[in-house]
């Protein structure tokens, strides 16, 4: 009998970490399920789409006469007349861009927000911009991180003229493009390519947090689902490539846009980079042609962006296929 007791009471200390083990596993598969279904509620959340419209300054007084370098400080260069007339070209392309999506601002999803650098030429056209397609935009920023490239000693200069000034600056500045490329060259006391995205870096988390209103202190805003960024040439390059996730290699290729042209960054769009919806104006104040812009857009795109797409679809490819096997 006692040896009979001994085996019951083994067998009652062996099946106690067993029912805790079962205990843990049916925690653990309350657990996951929870965790699945809150993810399948995320995923067929529709989530509003998000686009920029980056836009460059109009025609400035530099753009016309590069002595006025010499004789103002970049930041003050203002706009021609003819470059306001372009703003307001660019400010009718936003206007109709997003007529065609809500038909009118009462039906739009989300709020319009405008980030806009602090230099007199940008501040001007966004003013002219805002003369046609004002009634679209609830508030307006300005951000010191949008200005133009910093080039240091060589303001005002320009390249030919400062290889007459500083020599020795010059000849250092070419030694580090030929060996390392444009893009991490930095101007004398100024700025690199580098520099100009980490500081535009900046601004795109002040954008997500304006799209993801619930979170901290804008839970009481409604979301901001589309940014209009009126900057400078290589800012605008530098914001593309930050925000697309390009490559330095695409940054060197790349062209400065048109000025006053409007280029879109979409959330639903492969590669984000949707393209130009308005191509602004050359040298010779013309209008550009959008589809010519488009097209040398789509030869240069960056390889890592093709194989990003290329991903995409061949998964999305894969899951359609798994679910078609599933119905069957």
């Amino acid at each position: 009998r006692k040896k009979n007791f001994c085996k019951k009471g083994e067998k009652k200390r062996m099946a106690s970490p067993r029912l805790a083990l079962l205990a843990s596993a049916a925690a653990l598969g309350v657990l996951v399920g929870y965790v699945l279904a809150r993810r399948r509620q995320r995923q067929e959340a529709v989530e509003p789409v998000f686009r920029v419209l980056l836009v460059r300054h109009g025609e400035s007084e530099g753009n016309v006469d590069l002595s006025v370098y010499q004789e103002k400080p970049d930041h003050k260069i203002r706009l021609t007349e003819r470059g306001c007339a372009m703003a307001r070209r660019a400010g009718e392309a936003i206007d109709h861009y997003l007529s065609d999506i809500y038909g009118s601002p009462d039906h739009r999803v989300g709020r319009v927000k405008m980030w806009v650098s602090p230099f007199q030429r940008t501040r001007e056209t966004a003013q002219a911009l805002l003369e046609t397609c004002g009634h679209w935009v609830d508030s307006i920023n300005e951000s010191p991180l949008l200005v133009e490239q910093d080039w240091g000693i060589w303001e005002g200069t320009g390249i030919e003229e400062a290889a007459k000034r500083y020599p020795e600056e010059y000849q250092r500045n070419q030694a580090i493009v030929s060996h390392q490329g444009k893009f991490w060259a930095r101007m004398p006391m100024g700025e690199s390519c580098f520099d100009v995205v980490q500081r535009v870096t900046l601004l795109i988390a002040s954008l997500a947090r304006d799209r993801h209103h619930r979170r901290g202190h804008r839970s009481c805003k409604a979301p901001v689902n589309t940014v209009i960024i009126v900057s400078h040439g290589i800012t605008i390059r530098a914001f593309i490539m930050a925000y697309c996730k390009l490559t330095p290699e695409w940054f060197d290729e790349s062209q400065n846009p048109p000025n006053c042209s409007v280029r879109v960054i979409e959330s639903t769009y492969n590669g984000w980079d949707k393209g130009y919806i308005f191509g602004g104006y050359d040298r010779r104040a013309a209008e550009v042609d959008v589809e010519g812009l488009n097209a040398y857009i789509r030869a240069h795109r960056d390889p890592s962006v093709a194989a990003r797409i290329e991903r995409q679809v061949t998964f999305s490819l894969v899951d359609d296929a798994n679910s078609g096997h599933a119905s069957d």
